[in-house]
């Protein structure tokens, strides 16, 4: 590969290039070329006929209407060929015929053909090119491509958009970076002011890759020639490549019947014997020395460019072929639907098996996003522990009452010292603030500091038992009103057991959504939409059954029942511990000492000595309705769970998989139907891709042979 690059083989490396171009690889890389640009009537189509020694047609009709290429090649006997090349090739267009030639003469016929197929195809302005290979013993190694003359007015019976057309075609060459411009102005106006020469120098404003060739002198003011030989010197607007001045055939000529070869001959008189141009280095002027600089440009275009563009067809291929890996093969036989269905379905069934049951060794939970958290188990985990604790906040209510008279010397009130309240006898009144037996020096504020022994308010409690009074004695607290009021407080778990669902509902909705993103290419956008709507179908009519499974879980709780043994432990630990604790509280550290006055205000607090029995009885009661409410929420914080995993989870993970292993091959094509984005960007890349290969080949023959 380096020997062609270090070579000096023009022609191999100027014959590469054109096949590259031919196997379509200036749609995607640029390519070293020269372009030849100008007004319609900058004399365009002469200088190239000229050049090439071909006749162009001269009709109006059949002006240049789209790229045309020359490949020119030096050879000892004539061969050629003309074949229309399309810019974009429909999928599964058959390539246009390449017309062999047998000699030059066909060639204006051939251009003159395949332009009208382009306006029988509406198409004023294309962006197909025409390309014409021809070599022979007259011929230099040059390829050129002649672009449609800028216009600036139509005819009355032209479409006015034609003038945008041809600029943006002329522009789409004047942007790429291994162009040469070869801009042809007349020089019987303001070069300067052209419009080809402004667009030249806004695509390329350093004027590196630009030549201008000057047509017409013969046109020029006399006197007024100056100005054109300090073009010509590049004195004025330096151009890199600079400028170059040729007289061809004008109309006259044309129509005189004047040939090419006779017209190069008149174009060296006019030039030697002018008064003016005699005087400048004849290396400025002639189609035979501008065939030359253009042979040289292109030589060095294309051995500058070269190494870079056979790079830039590696980066592309390797990017084509990953995007190409992306879309995946189209699915266009039943088996290769079936096959992608159940692999997809096994895959996502994997990720959703293990995201509900906690096993996070997936890639799907590897790459997750950090704004999404799809590890189900642990939410459902989160969520459960939201219920549990609205179901432990359930607790029976407690109405305490305080004196709210000024305290007196001798009262038991409650002190707080290190951090418990203590029972304390008041020694000393000043407004609130007391001084007491624990701490007789130092004054303490009501409220953070002390305050009057509470007593528990049992009047509402005291009149549902009179209200639901039956056969039983006071020492003896009704089952039924027991069972009455732990309803009460059953009923309140209703909201949090159904909120639970709820949000394990949409915690799975989400993961099978995450997982049909994470599995599912973005071109079957209508499978996604199918296995959610089943999915859909399948989590509501489990909600509704798992539902009614929860419903009448909360329906046995409303019956209390129990064979926990720690429910007389746990009443006997709230009835005594609350009482143990005050007792606690009348020692100090340093003392076990008590007041037994002290001592006995505790014991009737505590429904101990002085208490009625209706006092006592719904003490009894309510101790009773805490005690069976502690066992009752510790088993159902754990059934609920356990139920919604039994009847919702695991039943629509098996449902789905049902549901969905059912597809036929009818739903299957109507679901596994790329759209039209993606079709169509398959055949750019695959023709993209094609088009890689193609110039990979050629590359590799000249290379390898």
């Amino acid at each position: 590969m380096t020997a062609l690059f270090e070579s000096n083989c023009f022609k191999t490396q100027r014959n590469l290039i054109d096949k590259l171009r031919a196997a379509g690889l200036d749609r995607y890389v640029e390519l070293p070329q020269i372009a030849t640009m100008g007004d319609t009537s900058s004399g365009k189509s002469s200088v190239l006929s000229a050049i090439s020694g071909i006749t162009f047609p001269s009709s109006s009709e059949l002006t240049t209407r789209c790229p045309t290429q020359l490949i020119l090649s030096q050879s000892e006997t004539f061969s050629g060929s003309v074949r229309l090349q399309r810019f974009k090739p429909q999928q599964n267009e058959e390539p246009p015929e390449t017309k062999t030639l047998t000699n030059a003469n066909e060639i204006e016929h051939e251009i003159e053909r395949l332009t009208r197929q382009l306006v029988q195809e509406n198409q004023a302005i294309s962006d197909d090119s025409i390309i014409i290979n021809v070599s022979g013993p007259n011929y230099p190694n040059l390829t050129l491509t002649d672009l449609p003359g800028l216009i600036r007015t139509v005819e009355d019976s032209e479409d006015p958009a034609i003038i945008g057309r041809v600029r943006a075609l002329v522009d789409r060459y004047l942007v790429q970076s291994r162009t040469v411009i070869l801009a042809v102005v007349p020089a019987n106006v303001d070069v300067h002011n052209t419009e080809i020469l402004q667009a030249a120098e806004a695509a390329d404003p350093l004027g590196v890759r630009t030549i201008s060739i000057i047509t017409k002198p013969d046109l020029i003011d006399i006197g007024a020639e100056g100005q054109v030989v300090e073009l010509l010197l590049n004195r004025k607007k330096m151009l890199k490549l600079g400028y170059h001045a040729v007289k061809c055939r004008g109309q006259k000529d044309l129509n005189d019947g004047v040939s090419i070869a006779d017209g190069i001959t008149k174009e060296a008189e006019f030039f030697e014997t002018h008064a003016v141009w005699r005087k400048v280095d004849p290396s400025y002027f002639g189609i035979g020395r501008l065939t030359e600089k253009l042979v040289k440009i292109l030589e060095a275009v294309i051995g500058g460019s070269l190494p870079a563009v056979i790079k830039e067809i590696d980066q592309r291929l390797g990017s084509v072929e990953k995007e190409l890996e992306e879309l995946g093969t189209p699915l266009e036989s039943a088996a290769s639907r079936q096959l992608y269905y159940y692999s997809l379905l096994e895959s996502i069934q994997e990720i959703v098996g293990k995201a509900a049951s906690g096993n996070y060794d997936h890639e799907f939970f590897l790459n997750s996003d950090d704004d999404i958290d799809n590890r189900t188990r642990a939410l459902i985990r989160d969520k459960e522990c939201v219920f549990r604790k609205a179901v432990t906040m359930t607790e029976v209510e407690e109405l305490h009452v305080s004196s709210q008279s000024p305290p007196e010397i001798g009262n038991l009130v409650e002190v707080y010292l290190i951090k418990k309240w203590c029972l304390s006898r008041v020694t000393s009144v000043s407004s609130e603030n007391i001084l007491c037996d624990r701490q007789p020096s130092t004054w303490i504020a009501k409220g953070s500091g002390w305050r009057h022994i509470s007593t528990m308010d049992l009047s509402s409690l005291k009149e549902k038992i009179q209200r639901n009074r039956g056969d039983e004695l006071p020492i003896f607290p009704s089952y039924n009103l027991f069972c009455s009021l732990i309803r009460e407080y059953i009923r309140q778990w209703d909201k949090p057991m159904t909120q639970l669902l709820n949000e394990t509902e949409k915690i799975l909705t989400s993961v099978v959504q995450e997982a049909l993103q994470f599995g599912i290419s973005s071109r079957f956008p209508k499978l996604k939409e199918f296995i959610s709507s089943l999915f859909a179908q399948v989590v509501k009519s489990t909600k509704t059954s798992a539902l009614a499974v929860l419903k009448n879980a909360l329906q046995t709780e409303l019956r209390p029942y129990t064979l926990n043994h720690y429910l007389y432990d746990i009443l006997i630990k709230l009835r005594n511990k609350p009482l143990l604790d005050s007792l606690e509280g009348l020692c100090s550290e340093s003392s076990r000492t008590v007041n037994m006055d002290a001592v006995l205000a505790v014991l009737k607090h505590h429904g101990i000595g002085n208490v009625s029995n209706e006092d006592r009885e719904a003490m009894e009661l309510q101790l009773a309705i805490k005690a069976y409410l502690k066992v009752a929420k510790k088993r159902f914080t754990d059934t609920i769970p356990m139920l919604i995993e039994q009847y919702f989870i695991r039943v629509v993970l098996l449902q789905i998989k049902a549901a969905l292993s059912g597809a036929n091959d009818a739903q299957l094509a109507s679901i596994l139907v790329e759209p039209g984005n993606v079709v169509g960007r398959r055949v750019q890349l695959e023709a993209e891709l094609a088009s890689l290969m193609e110039s990979k080949k050629e590359i590799s023959a000249i290379y390898f042979g």
